[in-house]
């Protein structure tokens, strides 16, 4: 399926001229994963401040160091739990992997996904678009 959608986006990049590809890969660590991160330049973790988010980006971290790629971390959600956010911030400066964004809650997100719409779609105004197209311009520059 991974390599399906590869094709399917390296058409759809020189048809249309566009020189960036986002891949959206599934959680975890298994095969699909994998494909996923398999021949790409950079990996962006996207986590949240829980337990189990912060455990499940460790894993998958070590699976994406063993590829030669530039990684950093979103944290999604990151006002919900400070405490854990905080210790990921703590890790992934120890990893020296950098943390391109803080995203906070915001309702907004879950009425553009009803609408259909991307957030920046939805409002290119508010704090978490500006916010992920920080992250994006900053990643892209690296």
């Amino acid at each position: 399926m991974v390599n399906l959608l590869r094709e399917k986006a390296k058409k759809y990049v020189e048809d249309y001229g566009y020189d960036t590809v986002i891949l959206d890969g599934p959680p975890g660590i298994g095969c699909p994963v994998i494909s996923t991160i398999t021949g790409v330049d950079k990996v962006v973790v996207v986590t949240e401040p829980t337990i189990s988010g912060f455990l499940d980006m460790k894993r998958v971290i070590e699976v994406v160091c063993r590829f030669s790629v530039q990684k950093s971390v979103i944290v999604n959600k990151y006002d919900l739990n400070p405490s854990i956010c905080e210790q990921i911030d703590k890790w992934c400066e120890e990893m020296k992997i950098p943390v391109v964004a803080h995203l906070p809650f915001d309702a907004q997100i879950v009425e553009a996904m009803i609408a259909g719409k991307t957030i920046i779609e939805y409002n290119k105004d508010c704090e978490v678009s500006r916010l992920i197209e920080n992250a994006y311009n900053t990643i892209y520059a690296f």
